[in-house]
């Protein structure tokens, strides 16, 4: 019925996992998942929701316009007014007393042992804990990637004393796969700024700068499809870039050599495996999405 088994070129790949629904008008849609592939063909975005007009034939259900393949516009629905759900604000100022749910944490719900919002109203601190290859406790929230072109900020305040303090900005699959742009410390330098990277499982790190001079740390990543670049700046002004320019899609579906669906996070995160809970403050967090129209 609706299948790109035969068509890898297709813009969207994936189809399947469909719901029916029947309008007041009698009209027949399809809700169904897909994936919109870019670059070496890998899906960035993960499994999103698609919308499909339907007819019956003979009493068998097929795509409106006869063929097997997903179209990527279709007709308005006759008589329904439109219903759009309501946009959250790109930033949150974490002015709350829970986190929004936008927010996604990693296995555990976000609790303020951990995800502290009350301590320093305006900010979020989040107590290290757990590496970022830990499958137990770690400190990690973060909120879905839902457009090919973003631009992700945040600002963080930070002292960390010892190499295995860390906290910043990650751009995240999971615990084999990510980037991640942290401020920690290293003997005989102080106060590093540097970009890391587990590419399927394995460690490397990018590049850092000596920041002992800044009293904070303005954190930035730019997606743009196919490419990912992280920059840091001490006044939220002056940024500079840290590391290389990064492929932006092994942060998918279809990278690495175990099987993955869930699709690309970006987020912040605490890590102090000495066990010394060393927290981290965060004062606000950006998702903006900056596709051109």
């Amino acid at each position: 019925m609706i299948t790109t088994r035969d068509d890898e070129s297709w813009w969207l790949q994936k189809a399947g996992h469909g719901e029916l629904v029947e309008t007041p008008h009698g009209e027949t849609f399809l809700a169904h998942l897909g994936s919109r592939p870019v670059g070496e063909r890998r899906c960035i975005l993960g499994r999103e929701t698609c919308l499909q007009k339907m007819k019956w034939v003979d009493g068998w259900l097929r795509l409106a316009d006869d063929s097997t393949l997903p179209q990527q516009e279709i007709p308005d629905p006759v008589g329904l007014e439109p219903c759009p759900w309501p946009e959250r604000p790109a930033r949150d100022e974490f002015d709350g007393l829970a986190l929004d749910a936008s927010w996604s944490s990693l296995r555990v719900p976000a609790t303020p042992d951990w995800a502290d919002l009350s301590t320093r109203p305006g900010w979020l601190r989040l107590t290290g804990r757990d590496s970022l290859h830990s499958f137990f406790e770690q400190s990690l929230i973060a909120k879905r990637l839902q457009s090919f072109h973003a631009v992700v900020e945040t600002r963080l305040q930070f002292r960390p004393e010892h190499f295995t303090q860390m906290a910043g900005l990650i751009f995240y699959y999971d615990t084999r796969t990510h980037y991640y742009l942290r401020v920690t410390h290293e003997e005989g330098r102080g106060t590093v700024l540097g970009l890391v990277l587990t590419d399927d499982a394995a460690y490397d790190e990018l590049g850092d700068i000596e920041v002992n001079d800044w009293a904070e740390f303005h954190l930035r990543l730019v997606i743009e499809e196919t490419t990912a670049r992280f920059h840091a700046a001490p006044d939220g002004s002056s940024w500079q870039e840290i590391g290389p320019i990064l492929d932006a899609t092994k942060i998918s579906d279809d990278y690495g050599t175990i099987l993955h669906f869930t699709g690309a996070m970006v987020g912040i995160c605490a890590q102090d495996i000495s066990g010394n809970r060393l927290t981290a403050d965060f004062d606000y967090f950006e998702l903006r999405d900056t596709t051109v129209s």
